[in-house]
């Protein structure tokens, strides 16, 4: 799931509200590399809306400028999903990938020394320097 690719989808100014949610559901899907091929019969489950209107509002989409749409076809002829992009054509909006781990800030910043948590709560460490969990649990569990 790409958050920044759905950030920008909820940002758009559309004032079509069904072709906005749309919008958010394809950006939902989008890799790397802003591109996804979910079916129209799994847009409209997740959206609640018809394959016809589906339709009618990816149309609403590519006219805005906001996706790109290619029918792709199997090599025995019938068709297969579409390939939807997400036309985010300015820098502030590009994506990596969603966010990362690295993204998210800490709460405390500060790394405790694990040995000063240990004594404060009475635990013991083991001999390879580990802590004692089950130790350390039981001892916190006595002053409740």
């Amino acid at each position: 799931m790409n958050y920044k690719a759905m950030e920008w989808a909820f940002e758009q100014p559309l004032a079509d509200s069904p072709a906005k949610f749309l919008l958010v559901a394809i950006a939902g899907h989008a890799g790397r590399d802003l591109s996804c091929f979910p079916s129209r019969n799994r847009l409209a489950k997740m959206t609640g809306m018809s394959v016809r209107t589906i339709a009618r509002k990816v149309d609403v989409l590519q006219e805005a400028g906001l996706i790109q749409v290619t029918t792709r076809k199997r090599p025995n002829g019938s068709f297969t999903s579409s390939e939807y992009v997400l036309l985010m054509n300015q820098p502030e909006d590009s994506v990596s990938g969603g966010y990362g781990q690295s993204d998210i800030p800490l709460r405390d910043n500060s790394i405790r020394d694990i040995d000063s948590i240990v004594v404060s709560y009475g635990g013991d460490t083991v001999a390879d320097g580990e802590v004692d969990w089950s130790a350390l649990a039981a001892e916190a569990m006595k002053g409740k």
